[in-house]
């Protein structure tokens, strides 16, 4: 360093220069640099020393994400810091420079519902809103959708074709809702109709065994009863949650139709007990018969256990495909909800 009053030469400035970089690329325990520091902090003071005195050191990029740092000060929500950089014309071609996962500073600040930055980005800078990472994702796919204000802050991404395709998700979950609905007071009705008329009929006589069923002795007449009160109580439960007055968001009807989807499939499984138990009370039990019987037992156990098996397989195909895509922690930042889980590591 030269002393107060001493008159610096070329090679002095030179020196100096080099001296300067150097401080400017050292590292703190996290990797970043004192220009990293300053971004993360929003301190224009020490941005402006940097960019007056060592330019270059901007094009240091964070490792192991290579992160520039427009980055930072978004992953930071720092908009002066932002502004005061993107206004430096030698900055130009960092600002639209991706991270290793080729996310821009839209897509960052997309990941952290930032609508201050985001729209700042959109109406100052080229950056196109449509550019997608390496996972094939806009910066408006980033966006939490079940934010109430989705709509209109996907507008700002340019997202018009995204609304559509939420108010389309909206309106499938809906209709979904409105079928589970009509099925369940559907099986409702049956089961009740039949609990209340059970098969083989009820004693007429004026005996202490008027109005009883006739076969309810039997083991397959208490399969029956059993089977048909789960079919009928699961449903009327489906019923009851389904059409009460909650202002469901997306993401909670979404959960709702799941634990109703698992209802049904009891519902409905109890609903196919009953009727083969209903079958071997009323089908006579003779030599010449007794095919009806297990051919009826042998179609519920096919269908129902052909069914539950394709699904399993559709969902182990579905794990394996992703255990297969899975990454380290580091690629996984860079898509979705690991995107959205690194920055707030």
């Amino acid at each position: 360093m030269l002393e107060f009053g001493e008159k610096s030469t070329p090679l002095d400035d030179i020196s100096e220069v080099e001296n300067d970089l150097k401080l400017a690329e050292l590292v703190n325990n996290d990797g970043l640099t004192p220009l990293h520091c300053a971004a993360v902090s929003n301190s224009i003071k020490i941005l402006k020393v940097f960019s007056h005195k060592t330019p270059s050191s901007f094009d240091i990029l964070t490792q192991p994400h290579n992160e520039t740092v427009f980055h930072l000060a978004v992953r930071h929500k720092n908009l002066k810091a932002f502004k005061f950089m993107a206004q430096k014309v030698h900055l130009e071609k960092l600002l639209y420079k991706p991270d290793k996962y080729g996310n821009t500073v839209l897509h960052t600040a997309a990941s952290l519902g930032s609508t201050s930055l985001a729209e700042y980005i959109i109406n100052e800078t080229k950056i196109h809103t449509k550019a997608k990472n390496i996972q094939g994702l806009a910066a408006v796919d980033l966006l939490d959708k079940d934010d109430a204000n989705f709509p209109s802050i996907a507008l700002k991404f340019g997202g018009e074709s995204h609304k559509e395709e939420s108010v389309m998700h909206s309106e499938a979950l809906q209709n979904a809702r409105n079928t589970i609905t009509v099925v369940a007071i559907l099986i409702a009705s049956v089961t009740f109709a039949v609990g209340m008329n059970p098969p083989g009929g009820i004693y007429q006589e004026s005996t202490s065994s008027k109005g009883k069923s006739v076969a309810a002795k039997t083991v397959a007449f208490k399969i029956f009863y059993v089977s048909n009160s789960i079919a009928l109580f699961t449903s009327l439960w489906i019923v009851i949650l389904l059409v009460s007055i909650i202002p469901f968001k997306p993401k909670s009807l979404k959960n709702v139709l799941v634990i109703t989807h698992k209802m049904m499939s009891v519902s409905v499984a109890a609903l196919a007990t009953s009727y083969v138990a209903v079958g071997w009370i009323i089908l006579p039990h003779f030599e010449g018969t007794k095919w009806l019987l297990y051919t009826t037992l042998g179609i519920s156990i096919v269908m129902r256990g052909g069914m539950y098996v394709f699904l399993w397989f559709k969902l182990a195909k579905h794990i394996l495909r992703k255990i297969d895509t899975e990454r380290d922690p580091d690629e996984e930042a860079a898509t979705g909800k690991g995107y959205v889980m690194y920055w707030k590591s």
